[in-house]
C-alpha cells in the first residue's frame, strides 16, 4: 500500500516542479522584453540638446550698433577732471615755484612761475588739414610727417585770452613765460596707474603732433616765449594737428603743465567744425 501511494505522488511532484520552473523562467525574461520595446533614449537627448532654449525670431533684423566704448573710471582722475575749467569761463592758473632747499607749502601745477594767471579758452574749432600749407614756423613745417601717420588728420584751432594777475619767475627773466606748457590730453592720461607705467603711450603722443602752433599776434618769429607783466592781458591762438580719433577719447582737454603730471587744464566740451571748402 505504501509503495502504491508513492507511485501516485511521483507524477504529481514532477508536474509541480515543471510548472514552477516554467513560471521562474517566464518571470526573469519579462524585463528584457520591456526594455527592447522602449525607443532609444540617447537619440532623443541629442535632438533636444541641438535645439536652443528659446527660438530667436529669424525675421528680426540684426543689430547694427557698434559696441559701446569702455567708460574709464578712477577716483584720482575724476578729482583732477572735476577741477578743470570749461570753454568760455575764466580759469585760474595757480602755481608755486620753489628754489632748492625751500619747503613746499603746497603742491600745485608745474607751470614755470610763481603766482596766478587767468585763462579763458574763448573758442575751439576743428579745421581741415591742408597738406600744402607753407608756414615759416617750426610747427607747420613738420606737420606733414605726423599727418602721414594719422588716419584722418585735422587741425584743432583754439582762441585764448590770458591775464597775468601776479605771476612772475623767481629765476631768469621775471615776466617771460613759455607756451609749451599747453598741450592736448584726455581722461586716460590722468589715471595714476598709466602715468606710473613706463610702457604707457599717452593720448597726446598717439593722437597729436608734438609741435603745436602758437601765435601771439606780435609779428615776431618767436612762437614760444612771451612776456606778460602783472595786469597785462594777451589774446593768442593755439593750433594742434590731431587725428580725428582724438575727439573720440574720453573727456579731451587742453592741459596746462610743464610735465605729464597734470593738475590744470580746460575741458574741450564744445568744439565747432568748419566745413570743407
Amino acid at each position: 500500500m505504501k509503495n502504491r501511494n508513492i507511485g501516485i505522488l511521483a507524477p504529481v511532484i514532477v508536474l509541480l516542479a515543471a510548472v514552477t520552473i516554467f513560471f521562474i523562467v517566464t518571470t526573469n525574461h519579462q524585463p528584457d522584453q520591456e526594455t527592447d520595446s522602449v525607443p532609444e533614449a540617447p537619440s532623443q537627448l541629442v535632438a533636444s540638446a541641438s535645439a536652443p532654449p528659446e527660438q530667436a525670431d529669424s525675421s528680426a533684423p540684426a543689430s547694427s550698433q557698434s559696441p559701446t566704448p569702455e567708460v574709464l573710471s578712477d577716483p584720482d582722475a575724476d578729482a583732477t577732471l572735476a577741477a578743470l575749467g570749461t570753454i568760455g569761463e575764466a580759469y585760474t592758473l595757480h602755481a608755486r615755484q620753489y628754489q632748492q632747499g625751500e619747503a613746499r607749502e603746497e603742491e600745485t601745477a608745474s607751470l614755470g612761475w610763481d603766482g596766478d594767471m587767468t585763462l579763458v579758452v574763448q573758442s575751439a574749432t576743428l579745421l581741415p588739414y591742408e597738406e600744402d600749407v607753407n608756414g615759416e614756423d617750426a610747427a607747420h613745417s613738420v606737420w606733414g610727417m605726423y599727418a602721414d601717420g594719422f588716419s584722418d588728420p585735422c587741425v584743432l584751432h583754439l582762441e585764448l585770452h590770458l591775464e597775468n594777475v601776479d605771476a612772475h619767475n623767481r629765476t631768469g627773466v621775471q615776466y617771460q613765460f613759455n607756451a609749451s606748457m599747453f598741450y592736448l590730453s584726455a581722461y586716460e592720461d590722468l589715471i595714476p596707474q598709466n602715468r606710473q607705467d613706463p610702457t604707457y603711450t599717452t593720448v597726446t603722443q598717439r593722437f597729436t603732433a608734438m609741435e603745436s602752433y602758437f601765435d601771439k599776434n606780435t609779428g615776431t618769429k618767436d612762437y614760444w616765449s612771451f612776456q606778460l607783466r602783472p595786469g597785462e592781458t594777451m589774446d593768442f591762438v593755439l593750433e594742434f594737428l590731431i587725428d580725428r580719433a582724438y575727439l573720440e577719447q574720453q573727456s579731451p582737454f587742453l592741459a596746462v603743465s610743464q610735465n605729464w603730471d597734470i593738475k590744470a587744464g580746460v575741458l574741450l566740451d564744445s568744439i565747432g567744425e568748419e566745413a570743407m571748402s
